[in-house]
């Protein structure tokens, strides 16, 4: 709040200043009926004055002038959306609608104005159901037919009656915003789909011919019924007449290729009803596409967009596009339409014609489509790591936008070619993988991603279909594997083969305790029970098959058996068991079954096998390689525990030692595997639980940390394996730095120091270091004052100006390519200093240091501001981008809650815009005239004002206080 306080308010002083001499009248239920008394009445004097003077206009002119007052008025009401239900209420809608068709044109169009203001969507925002609420009750009273019946008798000529236009189609499209299904209901009961046609059939570009274009587009893009209606009225051929305007010439203007991408839209739209795809064969819109890509012209990619949708499920355009010569002008995947004849021939034969050119490019694209794909996921895993939580559907779609859709259609495409049993093209397939050091098991995979999630718009049967011939590919694919695989047939795990193999464990346990006790002196006689013991337990590993059954195991009071196991005095027995619940407890095993999991690891930790788990590991060598398997294997099973039941975090660093034991590993000096895996598990306790957080730090956990990454200062890992130790050391640090007393014991022990000896060593663990330095002085001055008092200013702004990051070595532990690595660090980094430089902003608001802070921003000409604002710009345009995304996206109706919008926005770039913003903030306030000279100077050569920074404080104020 006190940064808050401290930047917003007094950036935009001026601004709000002059705003407040402009306040708007409250408008209340009060101000509602006064406003409606007054309209029913001079509408009433309107009506009696034009009855008793009909042959007179002059003496209704004045009521008329006072109507128009009154309805002007009620614009008001706009500012108070939630007042619509009373308006309902009042009757006063009907009276205000049917004035649509007073015989004044200017009467209706001023009710044409009135009703856009009141559906205007940033009138509407936030206000959901009273908006449904008005819309009701306009659709009622025959708002649509009113609203169509009036346009027609306005003309364009007139700029009033242009302006009406334009309005009553704003009032339509904002109603179908609120109501999707007027969309259908004005097409139906109305001529605008006729009067649309014709507007998009003038030859000359204009401005209502882009609008109807637009709502077009809008009606028909979620509308089986409009879709085919359009098409009964030879909507195809018209729509096809303006596309082919462009054939041979590009737009002149951005609005009229605005226009020209909505008649496109308007035409995949069309090219979704079957009957629609034959008339578009029937006009020849097949031919027409291939001319408009052979021009490559502005229009090149809708049409690919408008043959992919004309061919999708309907055979005919496929092999019209054959017959037409269409491959040789755009190759793409078009192939499930052609199954057989001579048609498929020509089609296979693309590939193999210069020296398989074709599949050289179908790889090429298959690799950059599976890379983009696999940062996603690895995005997407990181995203619920930091706790926000994405369902599969979510997740799924996410990699859809980021290509997984294309990367899909590639592979069913190999599909075709494998199954078409070329020797010569298997092979260069075959080949092309294994340089990538790839199988056919991983398009395999892509394959079954895509035949599981296939969905059924086109219809229950069209999607049997589809998935049969994916499954056809997976089986081509696949043959020796399934073949293979045939011999090796697993017994099925039912209730019964459950409840057989818990009796054989329960009855080998008794045999083996009754032998202990009679031979104590005389291991040899029991050790063939053990044996028998050790070959039950690998048996119930059979059980991680069915977790579903995991219930039914723990009801048959097995599982504390099982866990006392642990303290068996033959360490054998106790890893058997240690191998035996990473089996049982293994992510892949759980997967969707979330609930037996749950069960299973209750039962587990009420059985104490939290505390058992690590006093058996106490036991154990790491110099005998069985007894490291069964560490390592220790430390699987606490982390498959932490990841179905999160408080097992907690539990386990409260019941036992481990925290401590994992300090020790992490002390070691040299590398070893040990150690990477214990700064693993402890970022994984640490992450969530300001509990354990605290409880390291008591520990002296923050020396130890430190103690492990002042090895790098000067070198970097070795290996990638040493790499990820080293982000887990940091990681741990991070989470230690979150509580305030490990922030302080980390100034104590001379982090902020090391943190800047790291960094000036440029070495691999440059980022990593701003990154701590960055958490340990959020919220914490002493740490901001450490830093500079150390000198670490110029070191930051270094950073922060982009010098340092060039001569880096890259983290390698993304699997892209050179280029992608390099920009995705940068930018992690370009983030992580920015909120550095902002914290250190929060942490030092006055005295010397507050000034040799400020005068960073003045040296050289003031470049530090100038970088600063090219930061701005630059997540400005990211966050502005992304919201016309979103937008987007409900208008294709995938529905986002504000918070999901908000996240969206921040994932895009809007927190560091926040962040550069505050740090704008600070410097504004600092009332140096040369600064604030060169902001404002900055911001008019964007055509940007303080207004625009104050929006974006505001916003962050806002969320701040939630």
């Amino acid at each position: 709040m006190r940064l808050l306080e401290a930047s917003v308010i007094p950036v935009v002083y001026a601004i709000e200043t002059k705003s407040s001499h402009h306040q708007v009248e409250a408008v209340d239920l009060k101000t509602l009926k006064k406003l409606v008394l007054s309209f029913e009445r001079r509408l009433r004097d309107n009506i009696a004055a034009r009855l008793k003077y009909v042959e007179n206009p002059e003496k209704f002119a004045d009521s008329e002038v006072d109507l128009h007052d009154e309805l002007q008025k009620l614009k008001i009401l706009a500012g108070a959306p939630e007042l619509y239900p009373e308006l309902v209420a009042s009757n006063t809608v009907p009276s205000i609608v049917n004035l649509l068709s007073h015989e004044n044109a200017d009467i209706a169009n001023d009710v044409v104005q009135l009703l856009q203001d009141l559906t205007d969507e940033d009138a509407l925002e936030d206000n959901d159901e009273p908006a449904r609420v008005l819309v009701d009750a306009l659709v009622e009273n025959n708002v649509l037919e009113l609203l169509v019946q009036n346009m027609n008798r306005l003309s364009e000529g007139d700029p009033d009656e242009a302006a009406a236009i334009y309005a009553t189609l704003t009032v339509i499209e904002n109603l179908v915003e609120v109501k999707p299904s007027v969309a259908e209901m004005v097409c139906e009961r109305t001529k605008l789909l006729r009067w649309l046609v014709l507007k998009i059939k003038v030859r000359d570009f204009e401005g209502i011919k882009q609008y109807a274009s637009e709502i077009l587009a809008i009606l028909l893009q979620n509308s089986t019924a409009n879709q085919k209606r359009l098409g009964q009225m030879n909507g195809v051929d018209a729509v096809l007449e303006g596309v082919a305007m462009y054939k041979s010439r590009d737009p002149k203007t951005p609005d009229e290729e605005e226009m020209l991408e909505n008649l496109f839209d308007v035409l995949c739209c069309l090219l979704m009803p079957l009957e629609n795809k034959e008339r578009f064969v029937n006009a020849e819109g097949v031919e027409l596409m291939i001319i408009i890509m052979k021009q490559k012209k502005y229009a090149y990619g809708s049409a690919i967009r408008a043959l992919d949708f004309a061919m999708t499920n309907y055979p005919p355009a496929c092999e019209r596009f054959v017959d037409v010569m269409g491959l040789k002008t755009a190759f793409a995947a078009f192939m499930a339409g052609i199954l057989r004849g001579s048609r498929r021939d020509r089609l296979l034969s693309k590939f193999v014609e210069n020296e398989y050119e074709k599949i050289d490019r179908l790889m090429e694209l298959y690799i950059r489509y599976s890379d983009r794909v696999r940062s996603e996921a690895e995005r997407l895993d990181q995203l619920e790591l930091d706790d926000l939580e994405l369902d599969e559907d979510e997740k799924y779609n996410r990699k859809l936008e980021s290509g997984l859709y294309s990367l899909q259609l590639v592979a069913v495409i190999l599909g075709h070619i494998w199954c078409s049993e070329h020797s010569g093209m298997r092979a260069r397939i075959e080949l092309l993988l294994k340089q990538q050091k790839l199988s056919k098991n991983d398009v395999k995979e892509i394959l079954q991603e895509y035949h599981d999630n296939l969905g059924d718009v086109e219809g229950a049967e069209e999607k049997e279909r589809g998935q049969a011939r994916i499954q056809l590919f997976i089986s081509a694919f696949l043959l020796e594997e399934l073949e293979k695989s045939s011999h090796h047939q697993v017994e099925a795990v039912d209730l019964k083969t459950l409840k057989k193999l818990v009796l054989s464990f329960e009855r080998r346990l008794r045999d083996n305790i009754a032998a202990r006790l009679k031979y104590v002196e005389n291991p040899e006689k029991f050790a063939d029970s053990e044996v028998d013991l050790h070959d039950e337990l690998q048996k119930l590993k059979i059980l991680a098959g069915a977790p579903e059954l995991y219930p039914e195991l723990v009801a048959s009071n097995t599982v504390p058996s099982i866990v006392n196991l642990l303290s068996h005095e033959n360490a054998d027995i106790a890893n058997d068991v240690v191998q035996l619940l990473q089996d049982l407890t293994d992510e892949d095993a759980l997967e969707d079954n979330d609930e037996p999991a749950r069960v299973l690891v209750d039962a587990l930790v009420e059985n104490n096998v939290l505390e058992l788990l690590v006093q058996n590991m106490n036991r154990l060598s790491e110099g005998d390689p069985d007894e490291a398997a069964a560490i390592y294997a220790t430390l699987t099973v606490i982390e498959n525990l932490v990841e179905v039941k999160p408080s097992v975090a907690e539990m386990v660093c409260e019941r036992t030692k481990l925290l401590r034991w994992l300090v020790l590993k992490i002390k070691v000096r040299d590398f070893e595997g040990i150690k990477q895996y214990a700064s693993e598990i402890l970022a994984i306790l640490l992450q969530n639980s300001t509990a354990n957080q605290k409880r390291l730090g008591q520990m002296n956990g923050v020396d130890a940390v430190l103690e492990g990454v002042a090895m790098y200062k000067s070198r970097d890992p070795k290996t990638p394996d040493e790499e990820e130790m080293l982000e887990n050391l940091f990681d741990v640090l991070c989470c230690l730095l979150m509580p305030l007393e490990n922030k302080e014991r980390f100034v104590n022990a001379e982090g902020v120091e090391l943190m800047i000896i790291i960094m000036k060593q440029k070495k691999y663990a440059y980022g990593s270091a701003i990154r701590a330095l960055d958490f340990a002085m959020t919220n914490y001055p002493p740490a901001c004052e450490r830093f500079v008092d150390v000198m670490g200013l110029k070191t930051a702004f270094a950073a922060f100006m982009g010098k340092a990051s060039l001569s880096l070595s890259i983290p390698f532990l993304i699997p892209l390519n050179k280029r992608i690595k390099r920009e995705r660090y940068k930018e992690e980094l370009e983030e992580r200093v920015i909120s550095l430089v902002a914290s250190l902003f929060a942490g030092i608001l006055r005295g010397s240091r507050r000034d040799r802070l400020l005068s960073k921003f003045v040296e050289n000409e003031y470049e530090k501001i100038d970088r600063l604002m090219e930061l701005y710009i630059r997540y400005s345009d990211r966050v502005r981008s992304e919201a016309e995304r979103l937008d987007q996206l409900e208008l294709d109706d995938l529905e986002l809650d504000e918070d999901e919008k908000y996240n969206r926005k921040l994932e895009s770039g809007l927190y560091s815009l926040q962040l550069v913003a505050v740090i704008l903030g600070h410097i504004w306030c600092s009332e140096h005239s040369g600064m604030r000279a060169r902001i404002e100077l900055l911001l008019k050569q964007q055509k940007l004002s303080k207004n625009d920074v104050k929006e974006i404080l505001q916003v962050l104020h806002s969320v701040t206080l939630k």
